[in-house]
């Protein structure tokens, strides 16, 4: 029974978020303009005052509407969406930021393990070789945008989780610390796909908001493959662009 009210909790708030979306495009309301408020929303779905307001906090953390105390809930500025310039010459990291600083990047996890098979194949690794696995939350702003995943080869970056303080960026670590040549991009590929689980929350998105991946292929030449990158980014705010020569 408790399960079975949960879930008819979680489908009225979801139903509240979407009745919000929906209003706010069909009314054609602009920035500023004023929402049902929590008493209207709450007698339109028969929901209690809680599932509302966690559907608005939602939608707050969206950054589709805002609220002011006494007042009630508006619809908020569109942000502007992050644009990704595809270089060959740059990483994820120098990409966005060319010299701006509103772009960080925070260590969640680093680990060594064997590879999966696509990954031994694309890093060109022997059986036995083993990979730096790090996983990196990115933020704009403090706002979380996407999650990212190096993979490295254990035998071109000994001693690699050692070089993560004041962590800038794999490329740094790969300049500073091992004395490599910067890496260049071999490979690029695009697909779209819905959240994981993990995602939802780091990123704080609902199931329906499309998230982008990209995957990238970098070697050093005279050296090999050195980093296999796979960034997970949230498809609403996030748009990859590419020049060809």
């Amino acid at each position: 029974m408790q399960e079975q009210a949960a879930n008819t909790v979680e489908h009225q708030r979801q139903k509240i978020i979407a009745y919000v979306k929906r209003y706010i495009r069909e009314k054609h309301l602009q920035e500023n303009d004023k929402i049902p408020s929590e008493n209207e929303l709450s007698r339109l779905f028969q929901a209690n005052r809680n599932t509302v307001r966690s559907a608005l906090t939602f939608l707050k953390a969206q950054g589709i509407i805002y609220s002011e105390k006494g007042r009630g809930f508006f619809v908020a500025k569109k942000p502007n969406p992050i644009v990704y310039k595809h270089d060959i010459s740059l990483g994820f990291s120098e990409a966005l930021n060319q010299g701006r600083q509103e772009y960080t990047s925070e260590v969640l996890d680093v680990r060594l393990a064997l590879p999966t098979a696509k990954e031994r194949k694309l890093l060109e690794l022997d059986e036995n070789d083993n990979v730096y696995y790090l996983k990196q939350l990115r933020t704009k702003n403090g706002n979380h945008f996407a999650v990212g995943l190096s993979i490295l080869p254990e035998k071109y970056v000994p001693g690699f989780e050692n070089h993560l303080n004041d962590f800038c960026g794999v490329n740094n670590i790969l300049i500073n610390a091992y004395n490599y040549t910067h890496p260049l991009c071999k490979r690029i590929q695009l697909t779209a796909s819905l959240p994981k689980k993990e995602e939802l929350e780091l990123l704080n998105i609902s199931e329906n908001i499309p998230i982008l991946k990209q995957e990238g292929l970098f070697y050093i030449e005279g050296v090999g493959n050195i980093e296999y990158f796979i960034v997970r980014a949230r498809g609403d705010s996030f748009r990859f662009s590419m020049d060809f020569q």
